[in-house]
């Protein structure tokens, strides 16, 4: 063999051992029976076809063949093994073997990786088609994701032009003149854009600032809008004379011909125990206030009646419940429990025979003595930068993460255990140090919390993660690991009653570099509608904190038999 020759072929060698590539196991897990639209034009690849890696749910395209149908250009910088895209100004560089790419020099954290498959450079669809602006649909049952090219010029730029001019107050029902607006984080063109809405759409108005107005889109979601780019068309009876405003819940059509007639507060065994008696039917919505702590009550379709506006509560848990006239259309009574500190709670209804009777009790569990001066970590997954996976109406994987993990680690501590959280705010913690943090404090268990996603909006259910090959050094058994994952799993199904996915084993970096026993929760599927609607509520979300505590405080009871 010729020297020239010998250097081509180490070359090779050099490139294929330092390259990511789906080869073996990994390549056998893929689906390739998918199809892409741009701009409902099928895309061709001549050689390599996309796919979806079923380990991860994410579905990786050739990256050149749709970036350039979008009409970006791409670059390949064969030093540093990563491609440049370029479009509108902005510039994505996705190194090989990476789940870092940067946008404009910002790092960005995807949970599957860029990687190279028959020298084609492959990238998550998604991440890539909506970055360089284009809207990504997945049909589950043509198997066929849909990608359309947003025409820059139909996005609202929307800095307000008639500044102090326009008049809307809250209560106002909007409509939407752009074809497309942005519906930002908070009032000004500098906050971040969190999803957009067509011309059209009705929105309700809950606040006015400037030329600034906060709005609740048709589904739910609340953030804000530009005053330019709406008009009024209505007017929404809002009737509050309660107490204060918060996050509402589901609107209901109830006339409000029902009356609470009955109404007793109690103390059983350190718990309060609250019963609601009305003449007729009532829907209820359950959900926290913050900054005070607060439990809120909505009674839907219900008069108060006699029922008293406010009573003190001599209670460990509850220092006084305050009542009253919260809505007139739809008749909404609210009752507010100013809590001493994080409570969990939840409530039955039944037909009593004179009408529906609604039983809230609000407790904190009791986990037993096994928490104890334990250390344990509390990862909630993603974050800032990060949002991990949207629901179907837009709800983000990062911010359900958060809650459960603060619900989660107030449980911990009033049972008796030291917590260490790798987050409190809406911040990215890069994956290595959040183990690192772990391990500094002296954890004794390390539990990540996420919410799971998948292609297939239908897919559903509860799994628990655990890692898949011992790695020497760490002094972790895998009996541990499994034991505490076996412990949480059991718990969430018996607290969420949705699909036993069961136990499984990956190597998350989480899970392979933590030098304590660790596991990483999927408690239920945000990408499936009927479990993205469960995860809106607080009364799920303190479920799931319940169950991980739970498994979390058997597991040492189990270490400790």
């Amino acid at each position: 063999m010729t020297r020239p020759m010998m250097l081509a072929v180490s070359a090779i060698l050099l490139l294929l051992l330092t390259v990511p590539v789906m080869a073996g196991e990994a390549a056998t897990n893929l689906s390739y029976d998918v199809k892409v639209m741009v701009d409902n034009q099928p895309v061709v690849f001549p050689d390599q076809k996309a796919f979806i890696n079923n380990s991860s749910g994410r579905t990786y395209v050739p990256l050149r063949f749709v970036t350039e149908r979008l009409g970006a250009e791409v670059e390949w910088n064969q030093q540093d093994k990563t491609a440049v895209v370029k479009k509108g100004g902005k510039t994505i560089k996705a190194p090989v073997g990476s789940n870092r790419p940067t946008v404009d020099g910002v790092a960005v954290h995807l949970d599957a990786p860029v990687i190279l498959v028959n020298a084609r450079t492959m990238v998550p669809l998604r991440f890539m088609s909506e970055t360089i602006g284009a809207e990504v649909e997945w049909n589950s049952a043509a198997r066929t994701v849909y990608i359309k090219a947003i025409n820059e010029s139909d996005d609202i730029i929307d800095e307000p032009s008639d500044t102090g001019k326009k008049e809307i107050t809250p209560g106002s029902i909007v409509e939407v003149t752009a074809d497309n607006l942005n519906v930002r984080n908070g009032p000004g063109s500098s906050n971040s854009v969190l999803w957009k809405v067509k011309k059209g759409d009705k929105l309700t108005v809950i606040e006015s600032s400037q030329n600034w107005c906060k709005v609740k889109l048709a589904d739910g979601r609340i953030g804000w809008v530009s005053k330019t780019f709406v008009a009024v068309v209505g007017k929404k009876d809002q009737g509050q004379t309660g107490p204060e405003s918060g996050e509402q819940g589901e609107t209901d059509k109830k006339d409000g011909s029902s009356t609470v007639t009955d109404w007793t507060v109690e103390e059983v065994d350190g718990n309060l125990v609250t019963t609601i008696t009305s003449s007729g039917a009532m829907v209820h919505d359950i959900f926290t206030l913050t900054a005070p702590s607060r439990v809120v009550v909505d009674l839907k379709g219900v008069q108060p009646g006699e029922l008293p506006g406010e009573i003190e509560v001599e209670s460990n848990l509850v220092k006084k419940i305050r009542t009253g006239l919260f809505s007139e259309n739809p008749s909404t009574v609210r009752l507010v429990f100013d809590v001493n500190k994080p409570v969990m709670f939840n409530a039955t209804k039944g037909d009593n025979g004179k009408g529906t009777e609604l039983t809230l009790k609000l407790y904190v569990p009791d986990l037993g003595t096994s928490l104890k001066g334990k250390v344990i970590a509390i990862d909630p997954g993603h974050g800032g930068s990060d949002p991990g996976a949207v629901g179907p109406t837009g709800l983000k994987e990062k911010d359900v993460n958060m809650d459960v993990g603060l619900l989660t680690a107030n449980l911990l501590r009033q049972n008796g255990a030291q917590v260490v959280m790798t987050r409190t705010t809406d911040t990215y913690v890069d994956l290595y140090q959040r183990t690192k943090i772990a391990g500094n404090a002296g954890a004794g268990v390390f539990v990540s919390i996420h919410m799971n996603a998948h292609p297939d909006a239908s897919t559903a259910g509860t799994s628990t993660y655990y890692r898949r090959d011992d790695v020497p050094g760490l002094g972790v058994s895998q009996q541990d690991n499994r034991m505490l994952a076996q412990q949480i799993q059991s718990q969430l199904v018996q607290y969420l009653n949705r699909r036993n996915i069961g136990l499984k084993q990956a190597n998350f970096v989480v899970l392979r570099t933590a030098a304590m026993p660790a596991v990483l929760v999927e408690a239920s599927f945000i990408s499936n509608p009927e479990e993205e609607a469960l995860l809106r509520k607080d009364t799920y979300r303190a479920k799931i904190a319940e169950a991980i505590a739970k498994g979390i405080a058997y597991y040492f009871a189990q270490k400790e038999s």
